[in-house]
């Protein structure tokens, strides 16, 4: 399992963009949930990371947090129809469990309720996030602010 990547992430070989990614991307519930979501057939789909729990994957006693956001408002590169910056397009982000995530050693994903609302602004506000998001960066792990104890 080392062989496609570090924590079960599967990111060589190009496995993001592999058969299984844009087959799992692609089912027709999937898409169906966000075409009732958005109200639109319009809809664009990525795949940064397939990742899993073998069934022999040991229990973790603890794990290493990766508090992050994925969309940084300042880049500027790309521009839709409206003239709008990619920083400014709405953006989704999901996680599709293709088996069940109920056994121990099976996940450690945690989403931060309302987020979007509550401390997005306030990590865009960091001078470091918009040096990055101007160089074209959109991750960005909250540890790495210039001022990570205010968040």
């Amino acid at each position: 399992l080392a062989a496609l990547g570090p924590m079960e992430r599967c990111q060589r070989k190009g496995l993001s963009h592999g058969r299984f990614a844009w087959e799992a991307r692609l089912l027709p519930r999937i898409r169906e949930v966000y075409r009732l979501l958005h109200g639109t057939e319009d809809l664009v789909t990525s795949c940064d990371n397939s990742f899993f729990a073998p069934d022999a994957h040991r229990k973790e006693a603890s794990n290493k947090a990766t508090l992050h956001v994925d969309q940084n408002k300042h880049d500027d590169r790309f521009k839709d129809e409206k003239g709008r910056s990619i920083g400014d397009w709405e953006c989704f982000q999901s996680i599709l469990y293709v088996w069940s995530s109920a056994a121990e050693r099976a996940s450690t994903t945690v989403v931060w309720p309302k987020s979007h609302t509550t401390i997005w602004n306030r990590i865009m506000a960091d001078n470091k996030v918009m040096r990055a998001g101007l160089r074209g960066s959109h991750f960005t792990m909250v540890s790495g602010l210039q001022n990570a104890e205010e968040v």
